[in-house]
């Protein structure tokens, strides 16, 4: 509201040239887009170049009917004003990015009439504007014919030699506003600025068109995401994990693992070796087992009172035959 109250004590020159000065910085700020400093700034050259647009409109400065010659030197700025305009509300964040694009592309397509009309550049200016929304069979559109190779390669080199030019021509102007110069250095130096937005704008329009096409597609793939019934996954059933001192001993102290031995064959050998489960001189021990049966033997032998006890076990065994005691009284 303030800003308003203050356009209406100046003239359109100063309110032009104010957000002209605006512009520059914000084009040429390192500060962050999405800033709260720097959208204020983005905002404040809108409404300058939109009231400056406002009078413009007001006072009838231009018309179709005129060439580019018959247009004052002083007024020749105002036909940047779409130009500005558009590239402000690309660089604006606080709505809708569709709704942005569309207000910028409208600002452009605007500004590459105008230059059309009034014969700004040899470029055919219509083939980016012109284009109908279903495109017929081999009719590029505004990306292709604005991203083609040889396109680009001749807008770079074009908008170097300009930018070269533009700022020779501000120092012979110097940093007054308005420019203090005679008449012929004004008028190159804003036709120069008008042939200089013919490319940025065309190069804006392409990435334009692009970033419209990826957010369309996004609004396409998120309404079939809304259309879809929504499903519901299967609860699986919980089943309790029950951990005993067992299951809890065997994770800490055991392998961790099924079916890995703990040991190797060696040392498992002899565990049960030290356990007296193995035996390995088993031959030997055999044969010692049989030495002292035979040992006995020849003592059994040499001993009288062994060798009585046997004979008296033999004559024993000869007067009571082996089954005798089994009759039961039977005779």
């Amino acid at each position: 509201m303030a800003a308003c109250q203050s356009f209406k004590t100046q003239s359109l020159e100063d309110i032009f040239e104010q957000g002209f000065v605006l512009h520059c910085k914000i084009v040429d700020d390192d500060e962050p887009s999405s800033s709260e400093i720097f959208q204020k700034k983005v905002s404040t050259a809108v409404d300058h170049f939109v009231r400056a647009t406002e009078i413009v409109n007001s006072l009838a400065l231009f018309s179709s009917n005129e060439e580019l010659s018959e247009v004052p030197t002083s007024e020749l700025r105002y036909l940047l004003l779409p130009a500005f305009l558009g590239d402000l509300f690309l660089r604006k964040s606080e709505t809708d990015r569709m709704t942005l694009l569309n207000i910028a592309k409208v600002y452009f397509i605007d500004y590459l009439k105008r230059c059309k009309n009034y014969g700004v550049t040899d470029m055919d200016l219509s083939r980016y504007f012109e284009e109908s929304d279903e495109p017929q069979v081999g009719q590029k559109s505004i990306h292709q014919m604005a991203n083609s190779r040889q396109e680009k390669i001749a807008r770079y080199k074009e908008q170097k030699e300009q930018e070269k030019r533009i700022k020779e021509l501000r120092n012979i102007l110097g940093e007054s506003s308005p420019p203090i110069a005679d008449e012929d250095t004004q008028r190159s130096y804003y036709v120069l600025l008008l042939k200089f937005w013919i490319n940025k704008v065309v190069d804006h329009l392409a990435s334009l068109q692009s970033e419209m096409e990826i957010l369309k597609h996004m609004q396409t793939l998120k309404g079939r995401e809304d259309d879809r019934p929504a499903t519901t996954k299967p609860q699986q059933s919980f089943k309790p994990i029950l951990i005993t001192r067992e299951m809890i001993k065997n994770k800490v102290f055991g392998a961790g693992y099924p079916s890995v031995p703990t040991m190797t064959q060696e040392e498992f050998l002899e565990k049960e070796i030290l356990e007296g489960k193995v035996v390995l001189n088993y031959k030997e021990d055999q044969m010692k087992d049989k030495g002292k049966t035979s040992d006995e033997d020849s003592d059994s032998e040499n001993d009288p009172v062994k060798l009585q006890k046997k004979r008296d076990w033999d004559e024993w065994k000869d007067d009571h035959r082996r089954g005798w005691g089994n009759r039961e009284n039977m005779g």
